[in-house]
C-alpha cells in the first residue's frame, strides 16, 4: 500500500473537516475529494464548490494541506521561528 498517498488524502479531508469546524465529528468516510482540473493544482470536496483544498509536499515526506473560500490560490511557505517571531513582533 501506498502509506502516501493515504497521509495526502487524510490531510485533505482533516482541513475540510478543520474549515467545517467539526474535526473528527464530521467522518471522512462521508465525503469524498478530488483533483481539480485546473493550472492552480487545487482540490475540491465533492457536494461542496466554494471550497477549494492546496497541497504542498516537503522534502522530508511531510505534507501539509488548506482549505479555504476563498476562491484564491494559496502558497504555502515554511517560514523559521525567527521570521515567525518578526511577524508576530511587527503587530
Amino acid at each position: 500500500r501506498d502509506r502516501g498517498a493515504f497521509t495526502k488524502i487524510w490531510t485533505l479531508k482533516e482541513s475540510y473537516t478543520k474549515y467545517k469546524g467539526m474535526g473528527l465529528y464530521l467522518p471522512m468516510n462521508k465525503f469524498n475529494v478530488y483533483k481539480n482540473d485546473d493550472e492552480n493544482e487545487s482540490w475540491k470536496v465533492a457536494g461542496d464548490d466554494r471550497v477549494c483544498l492546496w497541497q504542498k509536499e516537503f522534502e522530508n515526506g511531510s505534507v501539509i494541506s488548506v482549505c479555504s473560500d476563498t476562491g484564491n490560490p494559496v502558497s504555502i511557505h515554511i517560514i523559521n521561528q525567527e521570521e515567525l517571531l518578526n511577524v508576530f513582533s511587527r503587530r
